[in-house]
């Protein structure tokens, strides 16, 4: 069972990784500052590791969050805060996803299951247009 980095880590994401999210190839670097962890979605049996915002700028019309893997993470810059209480939310949130609902992570899924995870996430941003 994987670990998870703490809410409010900044990390660097795998510009290549990223074409379509990351239209300007002059950037150096694309951060993100991760609010949350395990991040289910309602129309398919998938959660991705996490869902995250751009730093420093945060959520703005039609990119409130980025879902991706530990796979994209280039470099961790800031790790956030760990206590007693987060362990014990990421223990629960595994308990809750991977063995009462059989969830799997995305970057595990099968081909059906990640298009139908995509085609969600694709549906909710225009819905936020």
């Amino acid at each position: 069972m994987e670990d998870y980095l703490s809410m409010g880590s900044i990390v660097e994401l795998k510009q290549d990784e990223l074409s379509d999210m990351v239209k300007d190839r002059s950037l150096k670097s694309f951060r993100v500052m991760i609010t949350q962890r395990m991040a289910a979605l309602d129309e398919a049996p998938v959660y991705y590791n996490y869902g995250a915002v751009i730093y420093p700028f945060g959520t703005f019309k039609g990119y409130e969050s980025i879902y991706f893997g530990p796979e994209l993470i280039d470099r961790i810059i800031f790790e956030g805060y760990r206590d007693d209480t987060d362990i014990a939310l990421i223990a629960a949130l595994k308990t809750e996803y991977l063995f009462k609902r059989d969830y799997t992570s995305f970057r595990f899924a099968k081909r059906q299951v990640r298009q139908q995870a995509l085609k969600e996430i694709q549906a909710q941003r225009s819905g936020d247009e």
